[in-house]
């Protein structure tokens, strides 16, 4: 008998079973479909191979829980070719081992780069792979959907007749019934699409998402086990039996030639077995894999292994020390934001990454390992949850300590081989999408070259240092001195600049405070430009020694000579020598920890408890910059538009404002802006242009020019009007604002107003500085100041920040001073209310124990009147109808802390908008209802909400009962400003309160209306249970 013959890779791959995991769109729930038939598969004893379409990182990692395997990216942009592409598969289907693969893809199937063709699309991925293409199975969300599903398979079906689409997976199906009616509409239309089967509403099988991707499979609940409940539901839930006969319609056929070829390799006796090639010893390199560093692209590291390196991975976390003998380091994207106390405490390890750096080791970092060679990371208290940080992160942490934590910036240090820190906070500005790169000549550890493809993804940003040192505190050590200045250049969103403006000193007391060497000038390395914009290339890639970060995330199987040039500078490193450095500082690092540790325990361990120590900053400019501004350092201001488009012209940090307070023109590009500069008497002429959404009460300013206009005509559009054109808008690629920069060339501002909040409600900080460099503005002489504050008190703090800015400050401190008095008298008013509606409720209750209970004439329904009265009202503020949108941010704060009431949204002062159900809406009922649309007239407002009374349960809720439906003019809550602050706090106490509330001015004139049914009319529709009693206009009646 012949002996065995493992079959070479590409044949391999070419035979083994593949399906393609698609959606209609992004959230249709392929993540879902995709894991858990991959869990499904391996349940039965198959061996999967996972992948995943697309540059993102986070699916990958879900594949590898349930599959046993690594997942491999397969994009058609960054990888180039099609030949790339199944190189890549062959490879991953042979490192698996598989009997069968399941690719995931992105997105829409359709989506891909750009509008205009199929590159980087899952379609394109599935045509590549296979002999005649991978046959596709289709995930429609089908809730609210019945037979025109089949209008939607037929489009996808017939959109690229090259495409194979086999089978259909409904997802979000309400039970057999609808699955069977949507197989029926299948089959009705003749379409020849399988249906493989439905999956049901769960949400506890929904994997939580975090900054428009997924959580991390560690942060799942019930992480042990939910990729084998996924898949047991799969199972039960689809055919897989046809889905496996689906995706053996992939295996193309085989060529004559090699079928005879194969059958005599089979007679022929086999040759004796050679043993490998001798290769010498590779490099070492070593690979940071832990919960801070997870996002590698698998090509990556295959390629280093070919190339000849040896990957060993190590744990900047847990880990007490590098791995001997090593050449390299390679430290990729993750999360080191929510471990930057862990991070910060392992001071050992910090110690030897600077002094692997120094001593001339191979340093390659990407985005996250780009922030931990930082000086320091800055970070909301609550993004560190592993360190004392607050608890959950970002997005995590329901706790008020946690919530309350996550005001402030606390600082950590990291390894400081450069010298400038690195800045993310929720609410933080992103930077995404396909960027080309040109590798310049002096890049230390690549061969110039240009039109590289890779990605960039993420929401931190640059901070140069605030004393022209390198502050690093890797060895902590070095503090950073003196020195010349850097040839390198820092951008405000941290991806690349091409102006010239100085990060600080590059040199200090050796890399990190290793107290070697002092650091040298680092320079830039790489000319990247955004290919979804074309803008031109900027500046990116840090550089010193053979050292290299950069926020740019390449993926080497579209460039594999990239990968063997980073295996060549290793082999140039003296491994000894580093690995001697590495030693010395491991040595000082721990004498230095015992030391401390000698002089805390004779200090009885008492703190300083200084601001620094918990890494606050002071002062109204502080909560500014939390708020949303940028810092600087003292240099000139300059425009750094990065790769991805953000900002620019940045406002001062604290120190700076008395000697950078601007005198001349302000332009206002936000309503809120415009607002705080009127109350502040910046009026015109030094407020010289608004946007055409300000509506100042100011007949002269109300005659300014509108610097700042809506792509958008919302004046006739409903809610859902206006949300479809946003949406078309974001596939576009198109901005909702234009910036008149004509304008700006002739105003000539020093001081510009903006935001980064929201993109579909003003426009951003980034637009306002691309207008401004377009108007040819000197930005050495303009700053913009982004006001993006989430709670009442980052309202004051951009009153404050705009009036240092501008000169104003005194007049600041006197308007903050009088929103004050007026939130204490409204809170004063809400108490007294309080305490009296609690005082009814117990005299209700003993009338009814006097009573003998609820028995007797009139006793039905009042113990639910006492309950109601004796707990806090529930009120609610929507500032969207279709959807439906809880206002959150700073209306959350003010129900919560001004209105002694509780959000019945269930947010919490800060919380970002979110969008509700309406089952969720009509669960939480309501005690008060205020609809306040951004943007939206109360007339407007009014005719969208006729519509309300056509939901189940609408004249049943507690709101509608007691006549506490509200329409409010949007000026009142959705501005961040004074008037929101005063005014639209003392409106809300009258709403909830009503008279109760005592001494708070009345509503000005046609600014609410307020619903007023005719008598009975709300109880008799409610008593019968109608659900479609319809609403007229003219029930909203102006509420004084």
């Amino acid at each position: 008998m012949a002996a065995h013959r493992p079959e070479p890779p590409a044949e391999l791959a070419a035979r083994v079973p593949t399906v393609v995991v698609a959606g209609t769109h992004s959230g249709v729930g392929k993540t879902t479909v995709a894991v858990g038939l991959m869990a499904a598969l391996r349940a039965r004893g198959l061996r999967v191979a996972p992948f995943k379409v697309g540059p993102d990182f986070l699916d990958g990692l879900h594949h590898s829980e349930a599959a046993g395997a690594r997942s491999v990216n397969l994009d058609g942009y960054l990888m180039t070719t099609r030949a790339r592409v199944r190189d890549a598969f062959a490879r991953g289907v042979a490192a698996a081992r598989a009997d069968v693969a399941v690719v995931e893809g992105c997105m829409g199937l359709f989506d891909g780069r750009d509008g205009a063709s199929e590159d980087g699309s899952t379609a394109q991925i599935a045509k590549w792979l296979g002999d005649g293409g991978a046959p596709v199975v289709l995930v429609l969300d089908c809730w609210a959907l019945a037979r025109s599903a089949a209008a939607l398979v037929k489009g996808y079906s017939e959109f690229d007749p090259g495409l194979r689409l086999g089978g259909v997976v409904f997802n979000n199906v309400g039970g057999a019934a609808h699955a069977r009616w949507l197989a029926d509409a299948l089959a009705a239309a003749g379409l020849g699409v399988r249906v493989l089967g439905g999956m049901p509403k769960d949400p506890s099988i929904s994997i939580p998402e975090r900054h428009l991707g997924l959580t991390t499979p560690p942060e799942q609940p019930g992480a042990g086990d939910y990729a084998a409940r996924l898949g047991r539901v799969i199972a039960g839930a689809l055919d897989l039996d046809a889905l496996l006969e689906l995706a053996s319609d992939a295996r193309g056929p085989v060529p004559p030639a090699a079928v005879a070829a194969a059958a005599a390799s089979a007679a022929a006796p086999a040759p004796p077995p050679r043993p490998p090639p001798r290769r010498p010893r590779g490099p070492r390199i070593g690979v940071a894999r832990d919960g801070a560093f997870l996002f590698y692209y698998s090509d990556n590291l295959h390629l280093l292994a070919e190339a000849g390196a040896e990957l060993v991975e190590f744990s900047p976390l847990a880990d007490g020390a590098l791995p001997p003998g090593l050449s390299g380091l390679y430290i990729g994207g993750g999360y080191p934001e929510r471990h930057a106390a862990r991070l910060a405490a392992n001071e050992g390890m910090r110690a030897q990454v600077a002094a692997f750096s120094a001593a001339g080791g191979v340093v390659y970092a990407e985005c996250g390992g780009l922030m931990y060679l930082g000086a320091a990371l800055e970070t909301d208290a609550g993004q560190a949850d592993d360190g004392g940080g607050g608890g959950g992160g970002a997005d995590g942490g329901d706790s008020g300590s946690s919530r309350a934590a996550a005001k402030c910036l606390r600082s950590f240090p990291m390894v400081g081989v450069f010298p400038f820190a690195t800045r993310i906070a929720a609410g933080g500005r992103m930077a995404m999408g396909y960027v080309e790169v040109d590798v310049l000549p002096d890049c230390p550890l690549f061969p110039a070259t240009s039109g590289v493809r890779a990605q960039v993804f993420h929401f931190s940003e640059l901070v140069p240092p605030q004393d022209g040192g390198g502050g690093g505190s890797g060895g902590g050590g070095g503090s950073g001195g003196g020195g010349e200045e850097s040839a390198g250049a820092c951008d405000g969103a941290g991806t690349g600049s091409g102006s010239e403006e100085r990060l600080g000193s590059p040199s200090g007391d050796g890399a990190a405070g290793a107290g070697t060497a002092p650091r040298p000038a680092y320079s830039r390395t790489y000319r990247v430009r955004t290919v979804a914009t074309g803008a031109a290339a900027e500046a990116e890639g840090f550089a010193v020694r053979r050292t290299l970060a950069s926020y740019v995330h390449m993926h080497w199987g579209g460039a594999p000579e990239l990968a063997a040039a980073l295996v060549e500078a290793c082999r140039g490193v003296d491994a000894a020598a580093v690995g001697a450095a590495v030693a010395e500082a491991a040595a000082a690092a721990a004498a230095r920890a015992e030391a401390a540790a000698g002089a805390a325990a004779t200090a009885g361990g008492s703190g300083s408890g200084s601001c620094e120590e918990h890494g606050c900053f002071g002062g109204a400019a502080g909560t500014a910059c939390r708020a949303g501004s940028a810092a600087a350092d003292e240099a000139a201001l300059h425009h750094r538009a990065a790769p991805h488009g953000s900002c620019c012209y940045c406002a001062p940090t604290t120190q700076q404002q008395q000697q950078q307070q601007a005198r001349g023109p302000i332009v206002s590009l936000l309503p809120s802006g415009t607002e705080i500069c009127l109350a502040l008497g910046l009026g015109p002429p030094r407020l010289a242009a608004i946007s055409a959404f300000c509506e100042p009460p100011d007949a002269a300013a109300a005659a300014l020019p509108r610097a700042v206009a809506s792509r958008i005509d919302t004046a006739q559009m409903t809610s859902a009007q206006v949300e479809a054109a946003l949406r078309r808008m974001r596939l576009d690629g198109a901005a909702p604002f234009e910036v008149d920069a004509r304008l700006l060339g002739r105003v000539g501002p020093e001081l510009v107003l903006s935001q980064d909040s929201c993109a579909a409600c003003d426009a951003t900080s980034a637009q306002a500085c691309a207008a401004l460099a377009r108007a040819g503005v000197a930005p050495g002489g303009c700053r913009v100041l982004s006001l993006s504050p989430r709670t009442l008190a980052e309202v004051a703090g951009c009153v404050a920040a705009v009036g240092a800015a501008a000169g104003a400050g005194a007049e600041a401190a006197r308007l903050v001073a009088e929103m004050a008095r007026r939130q204490r008298a409204v809170r004063d008013a809400c108490d007294a209310a309080a305490a009296m509606a609690a005082a009814a409720a117990a005299s209700d209750a003993d009338v009814l124990s006097a009573a003998g209970g609820a028995g007797g004439s009139g006793g039905e329904g009042r113990p639910h009147s006492a309950a109601r009265r004796r707990r806090r009202p529930r009120v609610l503020v929507l500032c969207g109808l279709d959807p439906f949108v809880a206002a959150g941010q700073w209306i959350s704060d003010l129900i919560s802390s001004v209105c002694a009431a509780s959000d019945a949204s269930g947010q919490a002062p800060g919380d970002a908008p979110a969008r509700l159900e309406w089952r969720e809406l009509a669960a939480a009922a309501p005690d008060v209802v205020v609809l306040s649309p951004c943007s939206r007239s109360p007339d407007n407002t009014r005719r969208e909400a006729l519509a309300l009374s056509a939901r189940p349960g609408w004249w049943q809720l507690p709101a509608v009962a007691a006549g506490r439906v509200f329409i409010a003019d949007h000026s009142f809550f959705s501005t961040p400003g004074p008037r929101m602050a005063t005014e639209g706090a003392e409106l809300l106490a009258r709403m909830v309160w009503g008279d109760a509330a005592a001494g708070l001015p009345p509503c000005p004139e046609g600014a609410v209306l307020r619903l007023r049914p005719p008598p009975g009319a709300a109880a008799a529709a409610a008593a019968a249970g109608v659900t479609a009693a319809p609403m007229r206009p003219e029930w909203f009646v102006p509420w004084r």
